[in-house]
C-alpha cells in the first residue's frame, strides 16, 4: 500500500485472478472502484518528489531478473533502472529520495560469511550505485525509508548477535556509523514509513507467542497444552518425534534459538541439546531416531547443515557452502 503524495489516492498491488501476474491499482481515499494502472508491478510503488513518476520492482520471469523500474504515474514510459538476479537478493520495496536524486533498496549479496544486506542507492539520472553502512552489519535489509532532507536512510534489519530481533536503524549518507533506533531483543519490526516532516514513523511490531500442544490423530477435541505459551519461539522453527515418543524442537534461549528435548508430560523438564548462542532451524530426525539433522549458523555465522547424536553429543558439520 502507498498513498499518493497529496493523500487523495491509495495505490496497491494485487494478484490477477487465476494468474501469477501482480498488477498495480489505485483507489480514491474516499472509496469507490479501483482503477487498473499497470500489470507486472511486484512491490509497493514510490513517487518522485514532483509526483510525475513512480518506481517499483518488476520481474522478468524468462530472465529470472528482478528489475527496479521507473515509469510515469499512469504506468507509461517504463524504463528499467537496475536489473539483478540470484545469488543477489532484493529484500525491500524501493524508496525515492526527497531530493529526487536516488532510489534506495535493500539488497543482499552472498559472501564468505553468508548473506549480508545493505541499503543501496541507485542514481535516477544514471551513474554508479552506492552501498551504505558496514557491509556485514545486517543479514538483510527488509525496509527502507528516507529522512526528509535526504541525509540518511532508515532501515529495518536483523540485530547483529540477536537471532530473535529485527530493529530499526538510521544510516547517514555521510558515511558515519549507523544508529540503532529500537532495541527490542525479542521483537521483529516489519515495514517502515515516515510522516512528511520526519517527526514520526510507523512500523509493525511483531512478537511470536508459541507453545507445544498435543492432540489425537482422530480429531482436535483431545487437544491439550504441554508447554506454557510465551515469546519463546517454542517449536516455531521445527520439531519432530523420536521413536521413544519424545519431542525434539527449536526454542529460544536468551538471544539464540537452540535445540531442546522433552517428554509429552505437562510437567516434563525440557533438556537443552545445544548451547551455541546461534540459530537452529528445520530439525529432522533420522528414521532410527538416534540422530537429528538441522541447519545452524553456529560458529561462523553462515548457515550449514549439521547433525547431532541423540540424546545429545557428537555434533558434526555436514556442509560447508555459502549457506545451506
Amino acid at each position: 500500500l502507498t498513498f499518493s503524495p497529496d493523500g487523495d489516492y491509495l495505490y496497491f498491488t494485487r494478484a490477477q485472478p487465476g494468474t501469477t501476474v501482480s498488477a498495480l491499482y489505485k483507489i480514491s481515499s474516499l472509496g469507490g472502484d479501483p482503477v487498473h494502472i499497470k500489470d507486472g508491478v511486484y512491490s509497493a510503488v514510490t513517487f518522485s518528489p514532483d509526483n510525475r513518476q513512480m518506481a517499483y520492482i518488476g520481474v522478468d520471469f524468462a530472465r529470472s531478473e528482478r528489475q527496479v523500474t521507473v515509469a510515469r504515474v499512469d504506468g507509461s514510459d517504463a524504463r528499467i533502472l537496475r536489473a539483478g538476479k540470484r545469488p543477489e537478493l532484493l529484500f525491500s520495496d524501493p524508496a525515492w529520495s526527497p531530493d529526487g536524486k536516488f532510489i534506495a533498496i535493500g539488497l543482499g549479496r552472498p559472501s564468505a560469511t553468508g548473506y549480508h544486506g545493505q541499503p543501496v542507492l541507485i542514481p535516477v539520472g544514471g551513474g554508479k550505485e552506492r552501498s551504505l553502512g558496514p557491509p556485514e552489519r545486517w543479514t538483510s535489509v527488509l525496509s527502507v525509508a528516507w529522512t526528509p532532507d535526504s541525509s540518511g536512510v532508515y532501515l529495518v534489519g536483523p540485530t547483529p548477535g540477536i537471532t530473535t530481533a529485527v530493529d530499526i536503524w538510521l544510516v547517514p549518507l555521510s558515511g558515519g556509523e549507523p544508529r540503532q533506533i529500537t532495541r527490542d531483543v525479542s521483537t521483529v519490526y516489519s515495514g517502515l514509513t515516515l510522516t512528511a516532516d520526519g517527526k514520526a514513523m510507523l512500523s509493525v511490531k511483531q512478537e511470536v507467542i508459541a507453545g507445544l500442544f498435543l492432540m489425537d490423530a482422530a480429531g482436535a477435541a483431545s487437544v491439550r497444552e504441554i508447554s506454557s505459551q510465551g515469546n519463546n519461539y517454542t517449536g516455531v522453527l521445527g520439531l519432530g518425534w523420536t521413536p521413544e515418543g519424545k519431542i525434539v524442537y527449536t526454542g529460544r534461549s536468551d538471544a539464540a534459538i537452540e535445540l531442546w528435548l522433552r517428554d509429552t508430560d505437562e510437567n516434563s523438564n525440557a533438556r537443552r541439546l545445544t548451547n551455541d548462542n546461534a540459530m537452529i532451524v528445520s530439525p529432522e530426525l533420522a528414521a532410527a531416531g538416534n540422530r537429528v539433522w538441522f541447519s545452524s549458523n553456529r560458529g561462523s555465522g553462515v548457515f550449514h547443515v549439521w547433525w547431532m547424536n541423540l540424546p545429545g553429543g557428537d555434533l558434526r558439520q555436514v556442509t560447508s557452502g555459502k549457506g545451506e
